[in-house]
Order: structure tokens, then C-alpha cells, then sequence
């Protein structure tokens, strides 16, 4: 009850539901405009990735400079106002050049302003609350809770059939509602009252520095990271499986999208529904983790993971009820949920106090510089591919194929695990 007392708090959580929502129907509507447009290819669901994931790749240090040398609560606003410009003219720049690229570039744009916008509200919470625990823990509450809404009603507001009756598309309705949240969150933003201590000049020579000493740094903790793992089985073991995790989380989002969509014909309205099966199964596989764990241990959670995800998507290769599908995908979000937390807990527990913050460093490079590699590489050779065979057959070659290799390699690396003990 104390938290409902803390006005701060209360307004930014709601202006956070409000624009995670809006992040959600904007990446609906994307999926959206992908289905309709071009469907039977695997390439614009690479192209959609890399273009979101790159700005946390290359400008982490610049926002975090921005939201230190700028008035935080200005960021936040002006981002919003932003934001909602950008997904306001997607729509039109779309429907007027039908060029994928144009709207990459806007996504790239949109996902460059997201980084300080997090970053600058991060960094107010202390100035906002007395209690930043509960704080942290009360947003990340109510942003799970925003995000797997979008996820499910975003999907269904691609999909009603009530737009195209107006003259719609749903995907254009679904930007211009979360255009609409970004403005409604930066005119509530605008009420949160805070201290804030006095900034310094803002120097673009910094931003320079900071940016080279960040490249420095990434290369530096790519050495440490090879150089330290390497001397541990188990540290190289979970390592070697982080980067076949994100090779099935690529197919997942290349291959599996478009099919579960175009082929097996459940629209956007299903990704969504999926989403939220995903996250249901999430939230009771962490639940039930710290039970999981006790029992199995961290390395026959990772092991089992990686057997269960090939199963599931060659299942699901001959499941056509949605049903059935749905009961999979809870399956599969409860797997993952266990198997994420594992790899944090094990390196939380093996690694030196002293060094732990590097490998976790390193382990979200490796995270991100996988997925890039893996989407662009599974793009490319779905689209060779459908040279030679139908879009359906290429789908569900490109699963096979890699359910293969995931299961292969994991009992390799796990055999490896075990000659190395001996």
C-alpha cells in the first residue's frame, strides 16, 4: 500500500505500461506489414532483427552519456514526442514507396531513441522513490505484465476485420495506436517532479571517447572471455550452449514466424495468442525453477533444454490444431524461462567475484553477436533455398536441419563434459 502513496512512481508506471503496450502493437504491426506484404520469405524477418537489435549494440554508451548530461525527465519527454512522429509516418512512408528498407531505417531510428529514453529512466528512479527495491521491482511487475498484453491484444488489433470495412489496414490502425501511447505517456511524464542534480556541459567530443573505449572494452572482454572460459569445462560447456540457444531463438523468430502466420494460416492475431502462451509458460517455469534446479542442477537443465526445443519444433512441424500448437508453446516458454535462468545462476555461482561482471558482459555480447549472425545467415539461405523448393518445404527443411545440429552438437559438448571429468 506504501506504493500507492509514492505519486513518482505511480505515474511512471503507468506512463511505462502505456509506451511498453504501444512497443508491443508497433512490433505486431511490423509483423503485420512482413505477412502481407512479403510473405514466403525468411530474409525481411532477418533484415526486421538486425535493424532492432543493432542500436543496443552500437550506441549503449552513447545514451548512457545523454542521459547524464541531459535533464532526464526533457529526455523522456522529447523521446516520446519522437517516438510517436516516427511510428505516426511509417504507415504513410510505406503505403506511398513500398520500401521495406525505408521502414527498417524508421525501426532503426525508433529502437536508437528507445536506449537513452530506458537509460534516462533507469537512472531517475532513485531520484524519484525512497525505496528503489520495491520501486525496480513494482515496474518490472507492471512492464512484464504491459508487454505480454501488447504481445496478445496487438495481434488481435492487426487482425479484426472491422479496419479494412473503414479502409484500413489493420497494421496502419496498430501504429497509429501506439503512436498515440508514446504522446499520452510523455503527457503524463510531465507530472513526475523530481530533483535533479546540475548537469555538466554537454561535450559531442565525449561521446566520441566514450564510444571508442567502448569498442576497446568489447574487444577486451572478447579476449578475457575466450581466455577464461577456455581454462573451465563446464564455464566453456554452458557458453558453447548459449550460442546454440540463440541459434534456436533465430530459427524461432526467422523461420518459425512467417510459417506459424502465412502457412499454417493464423495471421498476426496468432502470433500474439502465441506470445502470450510463451509468456504464461515463462512466468510458471520461473516460478517453479528454484524446485527445478534443486532437483536437476543447472547443466541437466541446459542439457534437457536443448533436446525438449528440437522436439517441439519438429512436433509442431505435424500439428496442425491450434490447440495442441498453444499446449507446445506453453511447453516451450517454461522450458526456456528454466533454461535462461539456469545459465545466469551457473555462472553466478562458478565465477570469482572479481571477475563475475566481465563474464556476464561477455556473455551478452555473445547473446547479441549470435543472434545477428544467426538471422542473417538463416535469411540467406531461406531465400537460396526457395530458389529450388516451395516456401513450405524450405521451412520445414531449415527446422529439421537445425533441430539436427542443436541436438547433435548438445550430446557432443555434453560427451566432451564428461571425457574432460574423467
Amino acid at each position: 500500500m506504501k506504493l500507492l502513496r509514492e505519486k513518482n512512481l505511480i505515474l511512471l508506471s503507468i506512463a511505462q505500461f502505456i509506451s511498453l503496450f504501444g512497443d508491443r502493437l508497433n512490433n505486431m504491426a511490423l509483423v503485420g506489414i512482413l505477412g502481407s506484404y512479403y510473405s514466403q520469405s525468411t530474409f525481411v524477418f532477418s533484415g526486421l532483427a538486425i535493424f532492432i537489435a543493432l542500436p543496443s549494440i552500437l550506441f549503449s554508451p552513447i545514451s548512457g552519456i545523454i542521459a547524464d548530461k541531459i535533464n532526464r525527465k526533457k529526455i523522456m519527454i522529447t523521446i516520446e514526442i519522437l517516438r510517436a512522429l516516427i511510428v505516426f509516418l511509417i504507415p504513410f512512408i510505406f503505403i506511398k514507396f513500398k520500401n521495406i528498407v525505408l521502414i527498417y531505417f524508421l525501426i532503426f531510428l525508433l529502437y536508437s531513441l528507445t536506449l537513452p529514453f530506458n537509460n534516462a529512466k533507469m537512472a531517475s528512479i532513485p531520484q524519484m522513490v525512497n525505496n528503489i527495491y520495491t520501486a525496480n521491482a513494482f515496474l518490472n511487475t507492471t512492464g512484464r505484465l504491459s508487454i505480454a498484453l501488447g504481445i496478445l491484444f496487438g495481434g488481435v488489433i492487426v487482425d479484426l476485420y472491422i479496419w479494412q470495412k473503414l479502409g484500413f489496414e489493420g497494421w496502419q490502425i496498430a501504429f497509429y495506436i501506439d503512436s498515440l501511447t508514446y504522446l499520452i505517456s510523455a503527457f503524463i511524464i510531465a507530472f513526475i517532479t523530481f530533483e535533479e542534480q546540475k548537469k555538466n556541459n554537454f561535450e559531442f567530443q565525449e561521446i566520441i571517447e566514450e564510444e571508442k573505449s567502448f569498442l576497446k572494452k568489447i574487444i577486451d572482454d572478447f579476449k578475457f572471455g575466450i581466455k577464461y572460459i577456455s581454462k573451465d569445462k563446464f564455464l566453456s560447456f554452458v557458453f558453447k550452449c548459449i550460442i546454440l540457444t540463440m541459434l534456436i531463438i533465430s530459427i524461432s523468430y526467422n523461420v518459425y514466424l512467417p510459417y506459424f502466420q502465412q502457412n499454417l494460416g493464423f495471421g498476426t492475431k496468432g502470433i500474439g495468442i502465441v506470445g502470450g502462451f510463451l509468456g504464461i509458460g515463462f512466468i510458471i517455469g520461473s516460478s517453479l525453477f528454484p524446485i527445478i534446479a534443486k532437483k536437476l542442477g543447472e547443466i541437466k537443465i541446459i542439457i534437457i533444454s536443448h533436446i525438449v526445443f528440437p522436439i517441439l519444433f519438429v512436433l509442431s512441424l505435424f500439428v496442425s490444431n491450434f490447440f495442441v500448437l498453444m499446449l507446445l508453446f506453453l511447453i516451450g516458454g517454461f522450458t526456456l524461462s528454466n533454461l535462461l535462468i539456469s545459465y545466469d545462476t551457473f555462472i553466478q555461482a562458478v565465477s570469482d567475484d572479481s571477475i563475475r561482471g566481465r563474464l556476464f558482459s561477455f556473455k551478452e555480447f555473445l547473446w547479441s553477436f549470435s543472434f545477428l549472425c544467426f538471422v542473417f545467415l538463416i535469411g540467406i539461405f531461406g531465400e537460396i533455398l526457395k530458389i529450388f523448393f516451395k516456401f513450405e518445404n524450405v521451412i520445414k527443411s531449415i527446422i529439421l536441419i537445425t533441430s539436427t545440429i542443436v541436438i547433435s552438437l548438445n550430446l557432443i559438448f555434453f560427451n566432451n563434459l564428461k571425457t574432460n571429468k574423467k
